[in-house]
């Protein structure tokens, strides 16, 4: 009984501390079209990365000159990717989860593809030591 009215209170409390939040007005619009945004984050120098799921490109969006180009090319090659599926800040870079190809795709702050990742490699020592995000794990 006391383990149901703990999670109950938790769940209440989740609830209310979830507000709605007015949002303002765009600070720019740009004439594109976009399916499903999954995620966007922002780069140096007014640009946007921005993820369309149902499109499966990844954009370069320019928010001073209010234009978009694709950011790297959809295909099978090295620097390619064919579902991105989810975005993460690694520093400077930012690295695309792509369901396609079953890797991680490091994009340079230019949004220029730079590097891949083997999703297999993902918790390797390698990979915990240049990754700021997982950087420290180990105990040497």
């Amino acid at each position: 009984m006391t383990r149901c009215l703990v999670c109950l209170l938790a769940i209440a409390m989740s609830v209310r501390a979830q507000s709605p939040v007015k949002l303002q007005s765009p600070v720019t619009l740009v004439d594109a079209a976009f399916n499903r945004i999954a995620c966007i984050r922002e780069l140096p120098a007014g640009h946007l990365l921005v993820v369309d799921q149902m499109d499966k490109q990844v954009w370069d969006v320019d928010v001073k000159a209010k234009t978009r180009v694709l950011a790297g090319a959809s295909g099978t090659g090295p620097l390619d990717y064919q579902q991105p599926y989810a975005l993460y800040a690694a520093g400077p870079s930012t690295i695309i989860e792509d369901f396609g190809s079953r890797r991680l795709l490091s994009f340079s702050s230019a949004a220029k593809p730079i590097a891949t990742i083997a999703r297999d490699s993902l918790f390797s020592r390698e990979v915990r030591r240049i990754s700021p995000r997982f950087g420290g794990a180990d105990d040497e």
